[in-house]
């Protein structure tokens, strides 16, 4: 999980959006709870909830997109080589250097008590998600799996959004939001199709790998990230859409929240990625066109941007 996200920011011309600071805390909250467990004899929906805040992860990757898109359409849409340059150099410095300090210290760590190393370059370049043995590519620091989906997003993405950013309309921007929807619903659906949806966490052939992990399947919570962003540019003008804004937002919290805590979706692979991209790019859509709503103002309120 990348708890640094990039920002909005008045220096690129960029809109303003501190709701989108404040939803990080959401989607930690989540990640954290996952990890920690639920308390002893809580009711079955609770442990499922807990356990179930893998969806945490999946809203920072959307919420990427969503915020990259927002920065970086004007000087990216058309590339040129010094807009590239400071792109990557912008990105590099937003992650790698505490990335890799943290992940020197545990080298060191397990290099003093006499473990193993082996594997310490897959994680100081940051590819080790991609090894399909589980023990690699959640050694040292388990969480910064995700930060190698990270940096292969960022990587994609001035290849994505001049493409992406050719859509005008939003009209073909909700096409192409249901196009790439429908490519992960086949893909989550042939897992099942195939049986192989009940593999452990551990099999090289699971979902979790697959569809959780992998950096690749990931591009979709990225694209959809993207097209929400293109969407709100160009509808928040709108008066009949920052109306609905907050009922989105309110409903699709209502909506993960649900989904959460239902015992059938929980370790599926419809629960890997995209159950929870979906309510994701809505939700944050629904806080960026009405900026002024009480859900976003709770979001932007300082001590959740702290």
């Amino acid at each position: 999980m990348n708890p640094n996200p990039p920002s909005a920011s008045a220096a690129t011309g960029a809109p303003r959006l501190p709701a989108l600071t404040g939803i990080r805390i959401l989607a930690a909250l989540a990640v954290y709870l996952s990890h920690v467990g639920p308390p002893a004899g809580v009711p079955d929906f609770v442990s499922t909830f807990f356990y179930s805040g893998y969806s945490g992860v999946t809203l920072f990757f959307v919420l990427s997109g969503f915020v990259l898109a927002i920065n970086y359409l004007d000087s990216l849409s058309r590339p040129t080589a010094g807009g590239i340059y400071r792109y990557f150099v912008a990105r590099f410095a937003r992650v790698y250097p505490l990335y890799v300090l943290v992940l020197f210290y545990f080298v060191v760590r397990q290099h003093a008590l006499g473990e193993s190393i082996d594997g310490w370059w897959q994680n100081a370049l940051a590819i080790q998600t991609w090894d399909g043995n589980l023990d690699r590519a959640f050694s040292f620091v388990p969480p910064s799996w995700s930060i190698g989906v990270e940096f292969f997003l960022y990587a994609c993405f001035p290849l994505m959004i001049p493409l992406l950013a050719r859509l005008g309309r939003p009209r073909a921007v909700l096409v192409a939001a249901a196009a790439t929807v429908v490519a992960m619903a086949v893909l989550a659906g042939s897992f099942v199709v195939a049986g192989l949806d009940s593999l452990p966490y551990a099999d090289p052939d699971s979902a979790h790998r697959w569809l959780y992990r992998m950096p690749l399947t990931r591009l979709g919570d990225f694209a959809l990230g993207i097209l929400a962003a293109l969407l709100y540019l160009q509808t928040r003008d709108s008066a009949r859409v920052r109306r609905i804004g907050a009922p989105l937002a309110l409903g699709t919290v209502a909506l993960t929240v649900y989904l959460m805590s239902w015992k059938g979706l929980i370790y599926t692979p419809w629960s890997w990625d995209l159950a929870y991209a979906i309510p994701a790019t809505i939700f944050i859509y629904g806080l960026a066109v009405a900026p002024l709503s009480w859900p976003a103002k709770a979001l932007s309120l300082p001590f959740m941007i702290l």
